[in-house]
């Protein structure tokens, strides 16, 4: 998640990856948003731990709302690139 948050940050989009990680926290019981100092470190933690990609494919629910959080994300990023 780092990476995906330098990438953002260089490109003007960390909120749009703050709004990311809150989607895939708000999918998994118990999951948050893990706040650093540095916000392009913040990652989605359970039980102390990053969740994992089973965590976010445990059931269907799960499944679709990842694709759904990837797909807000996309537009998100879409958006605030046509007004530059």
């Amino acid at each position: 998640m780092e990476y995906l948050g330098q990438q953002a940050q260089s490109s003007g989009l960390l909120d749009i990856s703050k709004q990311y990680l809150e989607s895939l926290a708000a999918l998994v019981p118990g999951a948050f948003v893990k706040k650093t100092r540095k916000e392009t470190a913040w990652n989605v933690a359970q039980d102390g731990k990053s969740i994992t990609v089973d965590a976010l494919l445990a059931d269907e629910t799960r499944a679709n709302g990842w694709v759904r959080a990837i797909a807000q994300f996309q537009v998100g990023v879409m958006k605030t690139s046509q007004k530059d």
